[in-house]
């Protein structure tokens, strides 16, 4: 009996120790390439150390950085970014911990960096500040008058 409890206890600790190695994690392109008056999606997984939490306990952000240091919060999916909503918009599920972000109506001024912070609710919260997606937006689509008509 005293083996069993040792097997036991040593696959507790072995699960405590495999839970606690996992760390906060992204993955996304380091570039995304759109077409001006289109829209673009970055891609975005992450993960997390801890417990799996439910997807009301998620909450994803994105900022766009402005140079020296500074941030615009383009999407909070607790908040309602009134001016912003139509133009940022989470395509990703939270719960599959998809955190993909569609930009509509692509500018040039949408150029830049992207970057992700996740909070989950009575665990922690994570800024990636180091790992980003810029984001390039090439000229308009070729209208469809240059196309010459096939015969």
């Amino acid at each position: 009996m005293d083996f069993l409890k040792a097997v036991i206890v040593e696959y507790f600790l072995i699960q405590v120790l495999i839970q606690d190695s996992k760390t906060w994690e992204v993955d996304l392109p380091q570039k995304v390439i759109g077409i001006q008056d289109s829209c673009v999606v970055i891609p975005c997984t992450f993960n997390y150390p801890g417990v799996e939490k439910q997807s009301n306990d998620i909450t994803i952000i994105w900022y766009k950085y402005n140079g020296n240091s500074q941030y615009t919060e383009i999407y909070h999916k607790k908040k309602n970014l009134n001016a912003l909503a139509d133009k940022y918009i989470l395509v990703g599920d939270s719960r599959k911990k998809d955190c993909s972000l569609k930009i509509t109506n692509l500018q040039k001024t949408d150029e830049g960096y992207y970057h992700l912070r996740v909070e989950i609710a009575q665990l922690d919260a994570f800024s990636f500040i180091t790992q980003a997606a810029y984001v390039s937006v090439s000229g308009k689509n070729l209208s469809h008058s240059s196309f010459k008509q096939l015969s």
